[in-house]
């Protein structure tokens, strides 16, 4: 059961960059928080900072610092103008998670084109041409992100442009033309033709959050994503809903709201659960790639004088079989005392474990 602890929400706006404004949400409490940085959707053209206001004051509120960004869109300049401002804002955020309460790991959350530009900037964090803004104090951090939770996103943008255009939805093709300007643009942008290309790329763990049914966001180009970032190698789960309002927003009225915030919160309760760092999995696991089975029970070491050291998030450079794949696994050293039943975590849930416990965030 997770905690119903909630934390008082400080929430103040930054310079992340000259002229450019983050919102803090910081979690009131003894941290280091879970961090992560909310990208807004408005077809890449419209909204700001403020969009996601509810589910940002909730996360934090559930002990998650959470930095909502403002980025540059059409008319002053589309791709990939914005995708450069998110990739500064990691970078700026892991330098200054400290003072806020956070860490320097930071995973990403975007809604519909803002989900579409968090799985473009995880398979891309080093891009030269993503990372061309300067961080002059911190020109050593890179924007690799920890995880990636999109919702509903425009996984694909071809693909979305060729159904409004047969759907004669002018609404989004105007919104396509004005960011991308071309086709050959899209494709090069999209997150699962990059993954079919075989392109070097990133794979942090990720989470969709997607309706069962929405013409906007079609079923079909979030499954052809998920087969790719699968086949890639990737950790990846998509679980469906039913009952999402057009615009979200947290309310009993649409039940389904409720269930994607508990879910979210039990993703960042996982980074605050078995806190002892004398405590790890000793032994190779296979992932399941889906988050509800994050906490089956498994055989877990308990360490004496041990040290527990994960191997880094890996990286997908080309389509092979699966025997051929790098994997994940932590490696620990030091005295076994006994071995006793444990829980398990999933790559997704580990990922924000580690985030957090890097740090040695407390238990709540």
């Amino acid at each position: 059961m997770a905690t119903t602890v909630e934390f008082e929400v400080d929430v103040k706006d930054v310079e992340y960059q000259k002229s450019w404004l983050a919102r803090v949400y910081r979690p009131v409490g003894t941290g280091p928080f879970p961090t992560v940085v909310d990208v807004h959707g408005g077809a890449w053209n419209n909204g700001d900072r403020l969009n996601d206001t509810l589910m940002n004051k909730a996360m934090a509120a559930q002990g998650v610092l959470t930095v909502a960004i403002d980025f540059r869109q059409p008319p002053q300049a589309g791709y990939p103008a914005s995708v450069q401002d998110m990739n500064l804002a990691i970078r700026w955020l892991k330098a200054h998670a400290s003072e806020y309460g956070g860490t320097s790991r930071v995973g990403a959350l975007g809604v519909s084109s803002g989900g579409h530009l968090v799985l473009l900037g995880g398979l891309r964090p080093r891009d030269a041409r993503y990372s061309a803004l300067p961080l002059a104090e911190h020109p050593e951090v890179d924007a690799s992100l920890a995880y990636v939770i999109a919702c509903w996103p425009v996984s694909d943008p071809l693909y979305r442009y060729q159904v409004a255009k047969q759907a004669g939805n002018e609404t989004i093709v105007k919104a396509h033309d004005n960011y991308w300007v071309t086709e050959a643009a899209m494709s090069e942008g999209s997150p699962p033709l990059i993954l079919e290309r075989g392109e070097p790329v990133d794979l942090p763990p990720a989470l969709i959050i997607q309706r069962s049914v929405d013409s906007n966001h079609p079923l079909e180009m979030q499954q052809h994503l998920v087969k790719w970032y699968q086949q890639r190698g990737g950790e990846i789960e998509m679980p469906l809903y039913d009952n999402l309002p057009p615009r979200f927003s947290i309310t009993p009225e649409y039940p389904d709201t409720l269930r994607v915030m508990e879910k979210d919160h039990r993703l960042h309760q996982n980074a605050r659960v078995i806190a002892d760092p004398l405590r790890c999995a000793c032994s190779p696991r296979r992932a399941s790639g889906n988050l509800s089975d994050a906490l089956k029970p498994r055989c877990q070491c308990d360490l004496q004088a041990a040290t527990c050291v994960d191997v880094p998030t890996r990286t997908g450079k080309a389509v092979g079989p699966r025997r051929n794949r790098p994997r994940r696994q932590r490696t620990c050293a030091g005295e076994m005392a006994s071995c006793s039943s444990g829980r398990r975590r999933n790559s997704v849930s580990k990922a924000i474990w580690a985030s957090s416990r890097a740090s040695g965030a407390p238990r709540q």
